[in-house]
């Protein structure tokens, strides 16, 4: 279980620090909020060494953040099936491990239905949030 966890912490890690880095580049100067709100709206500004270092920081920031969400999804092989297996009670984990023999066929249902994306979205758009205020 903590072997499997360790994939989605050290993406939370990742997107924390490329967090800070945005929001520090955001209270040094207002030249740097303005090209971090530019690049959070979606904008490409113009500017010196900045702004790729912005663009970087914010789409690894996003990145990152889904795939921790994605990969705590609970359907094998993904990490979130041996997390859930590791907290559960052994009954219980046994059950779900009987489960994930169908779990390439849920795994294509959700990928297919967008589902993921509507985990995702919430806190993209929170941080997105926090960058622009």
């Amino acid at each position: 279980m903590l072997v499997a966890a360790a994939g989605p912490v050290s993406n939370m890690v990742l997107a924390l620090l490329m967090f800070i880095v945005l929001f520090f580049m955001k209270i040094t100067s207002p030249e740097l909020a303005e090209i971090v709100r530019s690049v959070t709206y979606g904008g490409m500004p113009h500017g010196g060494i900045a702004v790729p270092l912005t663009l970087v920081a914010y789409y690894g920031m996003i990145v990152n953040v889904i795939l921790a969400i994605f990969n705590l999804i609970p359907i094998a092989p993904l990490d979130g099936a041996a997390v859930l297996s590791g907290l559960l009670p052994r009954d219980l984990a046994a059950s779900l491990d009987r489960m994930q023999r169908y779990s390439i066929v849920i795994f294509v249902l959700l990928l297919v239905s967008g589902i993921p994306q509507f985990l995702f979205t919430p806190p993209i758009i929170a941080l997105r949030r926090m960058l622009i205020s």
